[in-house]
C-alpha cells in the first residue's frame, strides 16, 4: 500500500507516493505493476537518499523512472516535535523549481527547501 496515492479515471494508480522505508523490490514491482503511475520516495533528509540510490543502482532498477524527494531535516525534527494526535496543516506553495514548501503546520509557519532528484 502506498503512503498516498491518486488514482486514474480507470481506479488506477497515476501517482504512487511512499514515505520513509520503502525496498528496492518493492519499487521494482512497483514500475511493473504500475506501469503508467508517477512513483515517488520521499526522505526526511537528503542523506537518506544516498543509500536508497546505491541499492537501485545495484539492483539494476530502470532509470528515469523514479522521483526521489528529501524533505530538510531540520524542518522534519521540528515538525516530528510539533505533532499531536490531530493536526492542521495548510499547504500554501509547494514549487519544484526550485524546490521550496512553504506551509503552516499547527500555527507555525514553515518555509523550506526540499531536495529532488530522478533515478
Amino acid at each position: 500500500m502506498p503512503d498516498l496515492a491518486q488514482l486514474d479515471y480507470q481506479l488506477r494508480p497515476a501517482l504512487w507516493i511512499d514515505c520513509g522505508e520503502c525496498t528496492v523490490t518493492k519499487l521494482h514491482k512497483l514500475a511493473v505493476k504500475c506501469h503508467d503511475a508517477k512513483i515517488w520516495v520521499v526522505k526526511k533528509c537528503p542523506g537518506d537518499l544516498v543509500p536508497l540510490r546505491h541499492a537501485m543502482k545495484k539492483a539494476e532498477l530502470r532509470e528515469n523512472r523514479y522521483g526521489l524527494l528529501a524533505l530538510d531535516a531540520e524542518m522534519f525534527r521540528e515538525i516530528c516535535g510539533l505533532m499531536q494526535q490531530r493536526n492542521e496543516v495548510t499547504l500554501y506553495a509547494c514549487e519544484f523549481d526550485p524546490p521550496k514548501l512553504q506551509m503552516d503546520f499547527n500555527g507555525l509557519w514553515f518555509d523550506a527547501e526540499f531536495t529532488v532528484e530522478k533515478f
